[in-house]
């Protein structure tokens, strides 16, 4: 969310939700959290239904039901405990995220690559509508099942049956049914078995439960699209689960999924720096971002940033784009920080005062800003 949206977001904010002191409720940030959520869905999606409909529906009752609720299904400390000692067990820098982070981290990126690939010649472009694409949402945010806090930790050993009744009460407790369909949220049960299909196969592409008549299922997609949808499903799954650093766009599982989904056409890349050095990164950060995406034109997206991290950006990048010129980026990251510092001194005015010989302000201004341009009558 950009600093005129969060601040937009704020000022329509009740007294009653800015709290006077530091403390909040867990109910609290869960409601902070669905705020900014949704607003940043707004902003990024405004003409999505699709993406609307899963912050309406979805969004709430997940903030709510994996609260607290690790990646790794909540038992990965106590096994780290017993391992090395309560006292031992660094939860600082964990290795861990929760459910929520884990699946709302795989389901932008990947409803961002979704979507890039409707607009190319290409299987998804093709075969992917409305329903395709609200059902393989649905698959993704059902994928670790078995880490919800109301469901066994040993489920995924139960039988299909189990399964099915599982995602069947999961679908209806987060909100699924009426994602799936609004206007008639009975739906989902006729793709019961797509769903279990593309939730095994989120980390596994082909060898899990796809002999239909060894394991049971009976989906309702046809075999075609089953198979491009459970390779979005993984893509998402690979995309919380693999990145950590830029350099991790060159994993050969990003490699072989896009070259299926895209035929070709995609692929990741990145820019990362060496050491993170607070805002100056971030400013860094911005500047090279400024320098892919200014190589795209009418015609061509060549660079599409996909994930932003502490020390760089992932880009889905289109056919052969063109290489950035590092000679520009000295330049380009002097121009951000001037932009950053002149927004900042046109809003707070330090080194301003007042003697008997009138008006005076620090030397520093005119690196940044027009003087005339900082005054303002009151």
């Amino acid at each position: 969310m950009s600093e005129d949206n969060y601040s937009d977001f704020l000022s329509q904010m009740s007294d009653d939700e800015m709290l006077s002191d530091r403390t909040i409720s867990e109910s609290q940030k869960e409601l902070l959290t669905l705020k900014l959520m949704r607003s940043a869905i707004q902003t990024q999606h405004p003409d999505d239904l699709v993406m609307q409909d899963f912050a309406e529906y979805v969004l709430p009752n997940l903030l709510q039901k994996a609260v607290g609720v690790t990646a790794k299904g909540g038992k990965f400390f106590d096994q780290l405990d017993r391992q090395k000692g309560r006292e031992n067990v660094r939860r600082d820098n964990a290795g861990d995220q929760s459910l929520n982070t884990h699946l709302l981290n795989g389901l932008f990126p990947a409803n961002l690559v979704e979507q890039r690939l409707e607009k190319l010649d290409t299987t998804i472009q093709r075969v992917v509508k409305e329903r395709e694409r609200r059902l393989v949402i649905a698959a993704f945010i059902l994928h670790d099942f078995e880490k919800f806090p109301d469901v066994a930790s040993d489920s995924r050993k139960q039988a299909i049956e189990d399964h099915r009744q599982i995602i069947d009460e999961k679908i209806q407790q987060l909100g699924l049914d009426q994602f799936i369909n609004p206007d008639d949220p009975k739906t989902y049960r006729e793709y019961i078995d797509d769903l279990l299909c593309m939730a095994y196969n989120a980390q596994r592409r082909w060898d899990t439960n796809w002999n239909f008549s060894e394991y049971g299922l009976r989906p309702t997609l046809k075999d075609r699209i089953l198979r491009n949808l459970s390779d979005l499903t993984c893509l998402a799954d690979s995309l919380a689960s693999i990145v950590k650093h830029p350099h991790d766009a060159e994993s050969y599982k990003f490699k072989e999924l896009l070259h299926t989904l895209s035929d070709g056409q995609l692929r990741l890349t990145y820019h990362s720096i060496a050491e993170n050095r607070g805002v100056l990164t971030n400013v860094v950060n911005n500047a090279v971002m400024d320098a892919h995406t200014a190589l795209n034109t009418d015609s061509e997206q060549f660079y599409e940033p996909l994930l932003y991290l502490p020390t760089g950006v992932i880009y889905l990048a289109y056919g052969e784009p063109p290489e950035v010129d590092a000679s520009s980026l000295p330049e380009r990251v002097i121009k951000k920080v001037k932009q950053l510092c002149s927004r900042q001194l046109a809003l707070r005015q330090p080194g301003f005062g007042r003697d008997g010989k009138g008006m005076k302000y620090a030397d520093y201004y005119t690196l940044f800003v027009m003087i005339s341009s900082s005054c303002k009558s009151r």
